[in-house]
């Protein structure tokens, strides 16, 4: 049975998806140091996904997908402070604290035990891949954190006040 594996690192979105909270609390929290996050958009790997599905020579091939420009949590803190002009920090937080501080805005406890976890792999060098095997499937470099802040912040209708 011919086979292609597809194998996403983890998805931009699971960290834009968290400035709502960043803006309410003045602050961004997480548990994963200075990780370097190799994310990439879900529409990347959308991309990736349709060019193997079109394309050919893919056949028994495992690819580990992962964004070309690796970020920390203060990048992305830093990021959305200056496209909103508000000061918004991170906060490095141990994981314990981290698990609490999402259960108390109603995050399920395991739920956010499983996340706070994520964050200490990532410190760990889970999520850090300079492959460029995405950038390469898709024939241009991946989506930088920028654009994926300020896609973010337009859905949230923030306007950008610094770009």
């Amino acid at each position: 049975v011919p086979y292609t594996i597809l194998r996403h690192s983890w998805y931009t979105e699971n960290y834009t998806g968290s400035i709502t909270g960043a803006l309410a609390g003045g602050a961004l929290l997480g548990s994963a140091d200075d990780a370097q996050i190799s994310s990439a958009t879900r529409a990347d790997y959308a991309e990736a996904t349709a060019a193997v599905l079109t394309g050919s020579g893919h056949d028994g091939r495992t690819y580990e997908l992962a964004g070309d420009e690796a970020w920390t949590l203060s990048d992305l803190a830093a990021e959305i402070s200056r496209q909103t002009g508000r000061t918004i920090p991170y906060r490095n937080l141990p994981p314990a604290e981290y698990a609490r501080a999402l259960s108390s805005v109603g995050v399920p406890e395991a739920v956010a035990q499983a996340i706070a976890g994520w964050d200490v792999a990532a410190a760990q060098g889970a999520l850090f891949d300079a492959s460029r095997q995405l950038s390469r499937l898709i024939g241009r470099p991946t989506t930088p954190l920028s654009v994926a802040v300020a896609d973010a912040l337009s859905r949230l209708g923030e306007g950008v006040a610094r770009t």
